[in-house]
């Protein structure tokens, strides 16, 4: 990441790896430097240095720079599913609980318990399967989706909005009983 100073604010921004930083790490690692040697002379977080060879070694454990770069770059172009789009029986779960009427934080806590075996499947829901998701991962799966879809599915997320009352049929009524009015 790196730090801007922007009218007195810190802004930081994420940089990306380069080709350069990245042959730097490959150097690195031929010449039998540490991590946080390298990360140091490239000056980045020794935890970026660690993440980028353990996700880029090949099939020998050698670290290849050019090998890393492209597929990094493949990586960057297709972007990661949706846990839900990934997971077919999560999703079942997840459609069912919300047409049922349950809210994502519910769907989650409940999830999670029946992942620790300290509560019993519910009904007419397809079993988990020992999955859990966050009611995050629900909210941004579910609002990923145009409306039209989600009432094909007979889905929808309650409102925490208040309802409002009707006015009485006689009209407004005094607040205070038996009031005078002063001439």
């Amino acid at each position: 990441m790196v730090a801007v100073l922007l009218e007195g604010l810190v802004v930081s921004c994420r940089r990306m790896l380069s080709v350069e930083d990245r042959a730097a790490i490959m150097v690195g690692l031929e010449a039998g430097l540490s991590q946080v040697r390298i990360a140091r002379s490239i000056g980045r977080n020794p935890s970026v240095v660690c993440r980028e060879i353990a996700h880029h070694r090949g099939p020998g454990g050698a670290y290849k720079a050019q090998d890393a770069d492209r597929v990094a770059q493949v990586a960057k172009r297709h972007p990661k599913k949706q846990l839900l789009d990934r997971d077919e029986a999560g999703r079942r779960r997840v459609i069912a609980d919300l047409s049922q009427g349950r809210t994502p934080r519910q769907i989650s806590a409940h999830l999670n318990m029946e992942a620790c075996d300290t509560a019993a499947p519910t009904d007419n829901s397809p079993m988990p399967e020992g999955h859990t998701i966050s009611h995050e991962a629900i909210y941004t799966w579910t609002y990923a989706h145009p409306n039209k879809t989600l009432i094909e599915h007979g889905m929808y997320l309650p409102s925490r909005r208040w309802i409002r009352k009707k006015p009485p049929a006689g009209g407004r009524k005094p607040p205070i009983v038996a009031m005078r009015l002063i001439d």
